[in-house]
């Protein structure tokens, strides 16, 4: 069932691309059927060090110095947007897309089923990481999960 136009949440349609050498934005107006066009846009570059890409590790190592190159981002955009969608680099995050047959009731079993789908492939240890999922796809194959 597909939700009413009202009732759906917009795309944000500010991006924010934090990367270990920079921090930029942009803001695009439009469609897909008619074209995206940049409104504005910002970067700021990054001390080194500032932002280091793990799986396993505090990814933020100096945070005062990341909240500074982001207001400074925003004072060049001139408006701090309210909705943002995040670009963070690949070594940030695993995503996997996890399928079950049957779908457990209780919460707390799927989350342990999750968990143990995710530990036969993950290039880590499961117990140090925090993992969210969210539904996905509904098949005749089963419920599928986005888990990152």
């Amino acid at each position: 069932m597909r939700l009413p136009r009202l009732l759906r949440t917009p795309p944000p349609a500010v991006a924010v691309d934090i990367t270990p050498r920079h921090v930029a934005a942009v803001e695009v107006s439009g469609s897909r059927a008619g074209g995206f066009l940049v409104i504005r846009y910002a970067v700021q570059p990054l001390a080194a060090g500032i932002v280091v890409p793990s799986l396993n590790a505090s990814n933020v190592t100096r945070p005062e110095e990341l909240t500074q190159a982001l207001r400074s981002v925003w004072e060049r955009f001139g408006h701090r947007p309210r909705r943002v969608a995040l670009v963070v680099p690949d070594g940030v995050a695993k995503v996997s897309f996890v399928r079950f047959q049957q779908v457990p009731a209780r919460v707390s079993d799927l989350d342990e089923l999750i968990r143990f789908q995710l530990k036969k492939a993950a290039p880590f240890r499961i117990e140090e990481s925090q993992i969210s999922y969210s539904k996905g796809l509904e098949t005749a194959e089963g419920q599928q999960f986005v888990v990152v």
